[in-house]
């Protein structure tokens, strides 16, 4: 079924999760990951090794926060849902 989407290039962020399943869909379309170290994940600011439920006790849901794209993310030093859309379509526009 992959196949038939005719997928010519597959690139991946550099995280052993991310190439893992990149490596998967690849092999059932013939094409070979590329790693790019421009997707790797978003920068969470102070967020950076903080546990989730410390994070959601403090902050509420960051996720649809971040999303929605609230002050307290940016506040925070958290990569925006826009600021990581606009890095991943430059990144297109390159390949």
């Amino acid at each position: 079924m992959i196949k038939s989407l005719n997928i010519s290039a597959i690139y991946s962020s550099p995280i052993d999760r991310a190439m893992q399943t990149a490596e998967i869909v690849g092999k059932h379309c013939d094409v070979k990951p590329i790693s790019d170290d421009r997707l790797i994940e978003l920068d969470m600011g102070k967020f950076t090794m903080v546990p989730y439920d410390e994070i959601f006790k403090n902050h509420g849901n960051v996720f649809l926060k971040f999303y929605e794209g609230s002050l307290e993310i940016s506040h925070n030093g958290v990569e925006s849902f826009s600021e990581v859309q606009k890095r991943v379509f430059l990144i297109l526009w390159t390949l």
